[in-house]
C-alpha cells in the first residue's frame, strides 16, 4: 500500500501544482493593471483597462455609469491635479475563472491645481473584473476613505 500512496505522490503534487499556477497569471495580470492605474498620469492611461459598461463610484457626484460618464469624470480628475504619485500599500486579488476583485489601500500625493496645495491622502479602492475574450477589464471602481464618526469628517491620512 505505501509503494502505491508513493507512486501516485508525483502525480497527485503535479495536479496540486498546475491547479494553483492555473491561478497566478490571471492574478498577476490583475495585479499589472493595478500597478498601471496607480502609475497613470492622465485619464486614458487610467482608463485602458475598463469595460466599455464599466461603472466608477469615486468621484462627486455620484455614480458614472458606461464609457463617456468615466471618461469625463477621470478627466476631470486628472485635470484638477497635477505631480500625481500613487503607492500601493496593500494589495489584495482574488479570481475565478472570469470574475475577479482587487482591494487595496494606497496613498497618493498630488498637487491640488484649484488650491495649489500639496495633498497626501491614503484611501481604500476596489476594483472588480470581468474577463472578456481572454482579457480582464475593470466593471466596477470604488474608492472610499474613512471617515471619523464623532466628527462625520473623512481622514485622508488614517493609519493603514
Amino acid at each position: 500500500m505505501k509503494s502505491i500512496r508513493a507512486a501516485f505522490l508525483p502525480l497527485l503534487l503535479a495536479v496540486a501544482s498546475t491547479a494553483h499556477a492555473a491561478e497566478n497569471p490571471d492574478e498577476a495580470k490583475i495585479l499589472k493593471i493595478e500597478q498601471d492605474m496607480a502609475a497613470a498620469q492622465t485619464a486614458e492611461e487610467f482608463l485602458k483597462d475598463f469595460a466599455p459598461d464599466a461603472v466608477m463610484d469615486a468621484f462627486f457626484p455620484g455614480q458614472a455609469r458606461g464609457s463617456k460618464a468615466v471618461a469625463t469624470a477621470a478627466t476631470t480628475l486628472f485635470a484638477g491635479t497635477k505631480d500625481l504619485r500613487a503607492t500601493i500599500l496593500k494589495m489584495s486579488i482574488s479570481t475565478d475563472h472570469d470574475i475577479a476583485y482587487a482591494f487595496s489601500t494606497q496613498r497618493v500625493v498630488f498637487t491640488n491645481i484649484a488650491m495649489n496645495k500639496v495633498q497626501d491622502w491614503v484611501f481604500r479602492q476596489v476594483d472588480c473584473y470581468r474577463k472578456v475574450n481572454g482579457k480582464w477589464l475593470v466593471v466596477y471602481h470604488n474608492l472610499s476613505v474613512p471617515f471619523d464618526p464623532t466628527t462625520g469628517k473623512a481622514v485622508f491620512d488614517a493609519p493603514v
